[in-house]
């Protein structure tokens, strides 16, 4: 028994306007573009500036770094718990503290300003 297969193709028109495309098929004609109306948050560290580097210390030895960008008027907390001996100041998203346990941190700070918010992430390694 003879099998048919039928296979579609889409086609690009050219003649769409700037910033849309239509997508055609040989089948079932236009197909629509549905475009997402729902609005994204947009990422804190890029567009904002504000980061913090990687933290590399010895155990025993006083911490104190704060995120680098303008920060004014941002409120910070940590998403989990921060290494022992270190604190969060949540008015200017500095860390500070006695380095005391050796290991390798993944972190996440939140920082939050007239309703936007993102994730800054750093690395604190304790030798």
């Amino acid at each position: 028994m003879l099998k048919a297969i039928a296979i579609a193709t889409i086609l690009i028109a050219s003649n769409a306007m700037a910033g849309q495309i239509v997508w055609r098929s040989p089948v079932a004609g236009v197909l629509p573009h549905i475009s997402d109306s729902s609005p994204t948050q947009p990422e804190l560290e890029p567009v904002l500036g504000i980061h913090y580097g990687a933290i590399r210390v010895a155990r025993g030895s006083v911490v104190n770094v704060r995120p680098v960008g303008n920060t004014t008027g941002y409120v910070f907390a940590s998403k989990g718990p921060l290494p022992v001996g270190l604190t969060l100041d949540p008015a200017t998203g500095r860390i500070v503290g006695v380095a005391v346990v050796a290991g390798n941190y993944d972190l996440a700070i939140r920082a939050e300003k007239d309703g936007l918010s993102g994730d800054l992430v750093l690395s604190i390694t304790i030798s």
